[in-house]
């Protein structure tokens, strides 16, 4: 929560100021006057009936115009909408309450407004009571815009998505995922996605947000694993300016941006026990504490995590909280790789290089039968990540209109097998050995950074080590 002042206001006055002056003011700045005053020591439940029976806006300056849309004729003496959440004054009772403990005064605390056929709008908000004798007259509301703010840590979770592929395909395999995102939505159900990395986990809570309800809102995704341990509370929970050494200034956590709309916990088996036991708290009660906060703030976010872990091992072997996984496992969607889906790769390709020849400003026009055959045939241990990275680089060295396979791509993927052939499980795992092996070998044993195994397989690094521990590839000593 806000750390809020306790020392008495400053009461300001109820008439306002010079309106010239609030003019130029850049903040959006409005009074909320109560007629007949309310009693200074009312309760939250009654300041809020008084504001909605007897509440009537008593100034706007042209920045709360804007902001909210308003006309300037709906200024002093419009009455305030009768909802519990009146627009542009933030009202709800938690608020209310800290208001009221605060003296009168309550600082910078967020809120999400929605003007009529307008996006939402997040701003940071400041209410100033106006005391008459014993009487509470008028409540001052600066609001402070931050949606672009907002919206740059939204674009920033979400770019990482943008080449891990749409959902293409009509394979049997992938028509039962999409069938799963179409039962379930539409509901507020807690979603868990488990597959291979690179096989679109993140496209698939895209496609789950965009067919919901909460559409509208944000989509805010955090990668558990690629944050440092300690900052991943402050990351998904926020902190108060002076939290710890470096918090310069307020933070929202990802729960506060993603507030009515869907969160998206990537990698949630990365996440470390004494995280676990604070998320489990908030999905049971709905409700987050800042790093140094004082009080509790609710939140409406719908979870959907994903992870390439093995997490009811993980449970057994007491890495992962067994009620946070039941909490999550609620409606369980499974992402298949990409070698148990060949059919779909076509498709796949043609998408990938209009993408990337669209980006890059070059003309292909066609992908030679052959080349869908070679890649048909291609075990994929980066899944859809690896497929779209070697057409991005396809794309780059072909000369012409037709998609000519990228040099360091030739010959480099192992077939699967040959036409019709079905492996079994020890002879995909040496495909795959064989596989990685081409791969390092050709990046000079480089696993992790740019022009790595890694990033040429498109796996993290953490999982391709992983990988070659599972399958005994070490490197040559001479």
């Amino acid at each position: 929560m806000p750390q809020v002042d306790s020392s008495p206001a400053t009461p300001l006055p109820a008439a306002a100021p010079a309106e010239a002056l609030l003019t130029l003011l850049p903040v959006a700045l409005c009074r909320w006057d109560i007629t007949g005053g309310v009693a200074a020591s009312a309760g939250p439940e009654e300041i809020c009936q008084a504001l909605q029976s007897r509440g009537r806006m008593g100034y706007q300056n042209p920045a709360y115009q804007r902001l909210l849309r308003t006309a300037a004729s709906n200024g002093a003496g419009a009455t305030l909408p009768a909802a519990a959440d009146p627009c542009g004054c933030g009202i709800d009772l938690s608020a209310l309450r800290r208001f009221v403990l605060a003296g009168w005064r309550l600082e910078r605390f967020p809120i999400r407004l929605t003007p009529t056929g307008q996006s939402p709008r997040y701003c940071r908000a400041t209410w100033h009571g106006v005391i008459d004798g014993a009487l509470l007259v008028a409540i001052w509301t600066i609001l402070e815009d931050v949606t672009a703010e907002a919206s740059l840590e939204r674009v920033a979770s979400l770019r990482g998505a943008e080449g891990a592929g749409e959902l293409v395909g009509q394979s049997a395999a992938m028509r039962r995922v999409l069938e799963k995102i179409d039962q379930v939505a539409a509901t507020d159900t807690t979603v868990l996605i488990r597959g291979e990395t690179g096989t679109g986990k993140e496209m698939l809570a895209r496609a789950i947000h965009q067919r919901s309800r909460r559409h509208a809102q944000p989509l805010i995704a955090v990668n558990c694993g690629a944050i440092a341990a300690g900052l991943v509370e402050s990351e998904l929970f926020g902190h108060e300016k002076g939290a710890f050494t470096g918090a310069v200034s307020r933070k929202l956590g990802r729960f506060e941006l993603a507030d009515g709309g869907t969160l998206f916990l990537d990698e949630i088996g990365d996440l470390s026990l004494d995280l676990q036991v604070k998320l489990l708290r908030v999905l049971q009660e709905g409700e987050i504490s800042r790093v140094g906060g004082r009080e509790p703030i609710r939140v409406d976010v719908r979870i959907v995590a994903a992870t390439h872990r093995d997490l009811p091992a993980m449970v057994k072997r007491g890495e992962f909280r067994e009620d946070l996984y039941y909490r999550l496992n609620v409606f369980p969607i499974f992402t298949p790789p990409l070698r148990e889906r060949p059919e779909d790769i076509p498709a796949l390709v043609r998408h990938f290089v209009d993408r990337y020849a669209a980006r890059l400003g070059k003309r292909i026009e066609t992908v030679p039968e052959v080349v869908l055959e070679r890649l048909g045939r291609f075990h994929w241990p980066g899944n859809i990540r690896e497929l779209a990275n070697l057409v991005e680089r396809s794309v780059i060295v072909s000369p012409g209109p037709a998609l000519q396979l990228a040099e360091w791509a030739t010959g480099a993927q192992t077939p699967v097998a040959s036409p019709g052939a079905v492996p079994v499980t020890g002879q995909l795992l040496e495909v795959e050995r064989r596989h990685i092996l081409a791969t390092l070998e050709r990046t000079r044993w480089k696993v992790s950074g740019p022009g790595g195994a890694a990033e040429a397989l498109g796996l993290k690094p953490t999982t391709l080590e992983a990988r070659m521990k599972k399958l005994g590839i070490t490197r040559p000593t001479s």
